[in-house]
């Protein structure tokens, strides 16, 4: 009787062990303005899926009526997340937010096929949808171009021959939103 004991009270104890592994933290800032805060959450096609508790039936939430979420990775690394279009495609993406301004950047890790290389996006304030910052380096200065056709000064560092999308992309959007953003 006591080995049936101790063999129940080990079987629990790791399953609690367990479900303390998966308890991460995650906000959900809504586009009507009302915050749901859960322990978890995932996305699931067009839906953000979420518990409030472990064990308690699953969420749903329509990605499109989500502004962003705030989560927590396994390290307990705070990520912010959008569910944004990306010109050209069907699918919505789920992309980090690297930086918010007039002009936005957003990032997403790539494909297996692109080497698990981080794929940048960046939008307007306001607009709908993303532009993919992808293909050669003279096709994303075209499109880093079209965000900058009136702003003189970041047209010239994108169009100089020592700029690289790729490396200076977070100074451009920081450029982009201390001088060319509208006022």
């Amino acid at each position: 009787m006591n080995k049936i004991l101790l063999l129940f009270f080990l079987i629990a104890s790791f399953q609690l062990i367990g479900q303390e592994e998966n308890k991460r933290f995650c906000k959900i800032y809504l586009k009507s303005g009302e915050v749901i805060e859960t322990m978890l959450g995932k996305r699931k096609g067009k839906h953000f899926i979420h518990n409030d508790l472990l064990g308690s039936k699953p969420q749903k939430v329509a990605i499109t009526s989500i502004d962003f979420v705030v989560m927590s990775d396994a390290e307990g690394t705070l990520e912010k997340l959008r569910f944004l279009s990306v010109k050209g495609k069907r699918k919505i993406q789920t992309l980090h937010i690297v930086s918010l301004g007039s002009l936005e950047l957003y990032k997403s890790q790539g494909s297996k096929k692109q080497n698990n290389s981080e794929v940048f996006y960046v939008k307007r304030k306001g607009d709908n949808a993303v532009s993919c910052l992808e293909g050669t380096e003279d096709n994303k200065k075209n499109i880093l171009l079209e965000f900058a056709k009136d702003c003189p000064k970041l047209k010239e560092k994108i169009n100089s021959e020592k700029y690289s999308v790729s490396k200076d992309i977070f100074a451009t959007v920081k450029l982009f939103n201390i001088y060319c953003a509208s006022k």
